[in-house]
Formats: C-alpha cells, structure tokens, sequence
C-alpha cells in the first residue's frame, strides 16, 4: 500500500513538473526608473523571493542645493549648483550673526553641497559658526 502511494505521488510530480511554480520576478541589470525595470525572469528553485533595491534619485538626476563659496548676505545667497552624485546634503554654515542694536540685519552665511554633513546643536555654547544640514533639493535656502 505504501508502495502505491509512492508511486502516485511519482506520477504527480512528474505530470506537474513541479509542487510549486517557479518564483517571477522583475529583473534589471543596471539601476533604472521604476516604470523602466519591466523585464520578467523565473527564478531558480532555491530562490524563495525577489529583491528590490531602491536609489534616492532617477538616474542622471543629482542633488540641488543653494551655494556660495564666500560668505554674504542669506538672502543674496542663492546659486543653485549641482551636486556631485557622492553628495547626499545640502549645507549652509552661520558665519555671523548681528549682535548689535537695532538687530535688523540679515545673518551672514556660507552655503554648499556635502558628502557627509553634520550639524551643529544649536543651543551650543561656544560653537565658532553654526551647522545646518537638510537632505533634499534646494533644502538650504533658510536662516
């Protein structure tokens, strides 16, 4: 009887190829668009799911932020530049500020794109210039 049984179960796998069909999934050998990456493969029988890598940015799209290299006036600050595609911030530094009566000036800033910025605390005593960081395009064009 469990010969039998065997002997079925043989039958069935060899009429169905498989117990389960083989995983789908979409494949793309270079980083694209979403609505690019539309090519379908089957997957290997070992291969239990599909991976998905998300980028921050379309392809050929870099960062944008506000920039001066000298520091002046914020509100004169505004170049927007390009980043380089290893940049992930914008940056703007607080060079001055006014500390002087009547107090209606603008601050003076420096601003760029940066690899890896880290801001200041804000509440610090003794912090030469301020740090602020933000992390999309034309993020920095406040303060």
């Amino acid at each position: 009887m469990r010969g039998m049984r065997l002997a079925l179960l043989a039958l069935v796998l060899a009429a169905c190829g498989e117990l389960a069909p083989a995983l789908h999934c979409y494949v793309c050998l270079e980083p694209t668009g979403v609505s690019d990456c539309n090519t379908i493969a089957t997957c290997t029988m070992n291969e239990t799911m599909c991976k998905t890598t998300l980028y921050s940015r379309e392809i050929g799209e870099a960062l944008k932020c506000y920039t001066c290299e000298q520091p002046m006036v914020s509100a004169a600050c505004k170049t927007i530049t390009y980043c380089k595609p290893e940049d992930t911030a914008c940056m703007t530094t607080l060079v001055t500020v006014e500390a002087e009566f009547p107090f209606n000036q603008s601050p003076v800033v420096t601003r760029s794109c940066s690899r890896s910025c880290m801001a200041t605390d804000p509440d610090s005593i003794g912090a030469a210039h301020l740090i602020y960081c933000c992390f999309r395009d034309l993020c920095n064009s406040e303060l």
